[in-house]
């Protein structure tokens, strides 16, 4: 027997497999409720997560921006090695004379987009092969050549050195600086740095290093700046004879 139910206007009728149900409007309410919630914490979740995307993005793009900036800054800070030259002549060293080269220059320059080298914290290396020598300027006060002067660059004597026939009357350990150009006149005793475009001459003792250079010597060597990766380069062969004085190595 079929029994008939009646509905009000507020209700709905399911039938599933001849059960029938009814659902109250009040019970959509509640299923509305319940999804609005769900609807709402999601939102929530994707804020969040939204939240933390961007601010880890902005957080690798600092971090990626400060690492170009260190690696150029690292790329570009050193020197150039424009011109090394070297003098010829003949020395006694300990009753044995040589005939050698036993003077040398080393011109740089600052690298392009470098910034201010503080050539009191450089190092000079160079080798024959056989021994290694690290080179410095001097701690207490950096051999400058008296800009003064009108020898030659082999002649210049030492400014503020005494002790010192010329700027390469130096020991084995360190070596000179002769001002070849200096814009704003910040390359001195007090402040031995050079910026965008100076120009300095590096001088070195080869005869307090290794009794001088002879013919067909192999000589490398690098100028190290206090910050950066690249080092200027010293690789040259001395000629098989020496003709001339003067000579341009590199």
């Amino acid at each position: 027997m079929k029994t008939e139910l009646t509905f009000s206007t507020e209700e709905k009728r399911i039938e599933m497999k001849g059960l029938k149900i009814v659902l109250k409007k009040e019970d959509d309410a509640e299923a509305g409720i319940s999804t609005l919630i769900v609807f709402i914490a999601m939102v929530l979740i994707a804020a969040i997560a939204a939240s933390v995307i961007i601010e880890t993005a902005s957080s690798l793009q600092s971090q990626a921006e400060r690492t170009g900036r260190e690696t150029i800054g690292e790329v570009s800070i050193g020197v150039k090695i424009l011109d090394i030259c070297g003098q010829y002549g003949t020395r006694v060293v300990d009753g044995t004379s040589y005939s050698r080269i036993h003077n040398m220059t080393i011109t740089i320059t600052p690298r392009a987009g470098s910034k201010n080298i503080d050539l009191s914290e450089m190092l000079l290396i160079l080798t024959d092969g056989t021994t290694e020598h690290v080179l410095r300027t001097n701690s207490t006060l950096p051999v400058f050549a008296d800009s003064s002067s009108n020898a030659s660059i082999f002649e210049k004597p030492a400014r503020n050195h005494p002790e010192m026939s010329t700027i390469f009357d130096l020991p084995s350990d360190q070596f000179g600086i002769i001002v070849v150009k200096d814009y704003d006149n910040t390359c001195n005793e007090n402040m031995p740095a050079i910026n965008k475009a100076d120009k300095v001459m590096l001088t070195v003792n080869l005869t307090a290093l290794f009794n001088g250079i002879p013919e067909r010597a192999h000589i490398l060597g690098r100028v190290v700046s206090e910050e950066g990766i690249v080092t200027g380069i010293i690789d040259f062969i001395t000629p098989a004879g020496f003709q001339n004085t003067i000579i341009d190595l590199q």
